[in-house]
């Protein structure tokens, strides 16, 4: 089976540059990650093995000095049959389950920028295309210990995809200069839990029932932002900043245990304010304001409950949405 603490990392990745002239420039960059981890060794020490801090014991896995040996569990050593024919019962996202405890995650990353320069002006136009990607598949002892009455299950994935354009240009004296442009990203987001325990011991094997759903949880976000920003040197060193973006998320959720679809839009322009004051060579003073935006989500706990089940928790708790 898996070995315990074991951790192997792979990285593949490479950018392509094109420079043909003083107009166009382009780099594509890819990089591909793949992880194939065995289960935390940590796992393997009792939490009433406890040695360090003033922490109750059963409620933290930390020590000092060296860590309590403890024989390694069966659900480590090895991969239960039973617990293979429970995992085959039920949904996946990102292909079939392994054999083994712990981690396997593959991860692809695409970038690609390219710069136009318009000849004759100070006008440029920056374009960034961007891929992400990752599928993951994790297994893990739930308890953490001797037995394996308890094994946990997840895999998720997410896909994303994202558009930015800018067109930026400067006076002649390069006192000014100003930007513009806009963005558009998708992300598609699974995620799969299963939590399976012992319903009867078969000799050695185990017979598992599954206390998941075997549902998937799914999200999907399209953000649109449009933005830009000028900058004017007032005199010699200081230089002033306004930018402002509108950004609007569209955020649909689908809850796991087939809840109903779940919809909602949020809208926000932010703004950004700078100086700066070059005093000296080594010298800088500068101020910023601004203001962030962190857009909704959904609580599934109130959004299955029925109309009077609102109204009543609108009284009890009038801020709650």
């Amino acid at each position: 089976g898996a070995r315990l603490g074991d951790e192997e990392t792979y990285d593949l990745s490479g950018s392509l540059y094109f420079n043909p002239g003083e107009i166009w420039k382009s780099k594509l960059s890819l990089a591909y990650t793949k992880l194939d981890d065995g289960p935390p060794s940590v796992s393997q020490a009792g939490l009433n093995d406890t040695n360090c801090g003033p922490f109750p014991p059963g409620t933290k896995r930390y020590f000092c000095g060296d860590v309590p040996f403890n024989p390694p569990s069966l659900n480590t050593t090895q991969f239960p049959d039973g617990l293979k024919q429970a995992l085959a019962r039920v949904q996946t996202i990102v292909g079939g389950w392994g054999d083994e405890f712990g981690l396997e995650r593959d991860v692809v990353r695409v970038n690609w920028k390219n710069t136009w320069e318009i000849p004759g002006t100070s006008l440029a136009v920056d374009s960034i295309t961007a891929y992400n990607s990752e599928e993951a598949s994790y297994i893990a002892d739930g308890d953490n210990t001797g037995d394996d009455a308890w094994v946990i299950a997840t895999q998720r994935k997410f896909e994303d995809v994202s558009q930015e354009l800018r067109l930026s240009g400067a006076t002649e004296d390069e006192r000014l200069s100003w930007m513009v442009g806009a963005n558009y990203l998708s992300l598609d987001y699974k995620f799969h839990n299963n939590q399976f325990f012992t319903v009867q011991p078969v000799g050695p094997l185990r017979a598992y029932g599954n206390l998941g759903n075997n549902l998937v949880e799914k999200e999907e976000i399209e953000t649109t932002g449009l933005f830009g920003s000028i900058r004017y040197s007032v005199v010699d060193g200081v230089s002033l900043g306004i930018e402002g973006r509108y950004q609007d998320d569209d955020i649909t959720s689908i809850p796991s245990g087939g809840g109903a679809q779940l919809n909602e839009s949020f809208t926000k322009f932010l703004p950004r304010v700078t100086a700066d004051w070059e005093v000296s060579d080594k010298t800088m003073l500068y101020a910023s304001y601004s203001q962030g935006n962190l857009p909704g989500g959904f609580n599934t706990s109130v959004a299955t409950l029925t109309d009077a089940q609102k109204a009543e928790l609108a009284i009890v708790a009038p801020n709650a949405n």
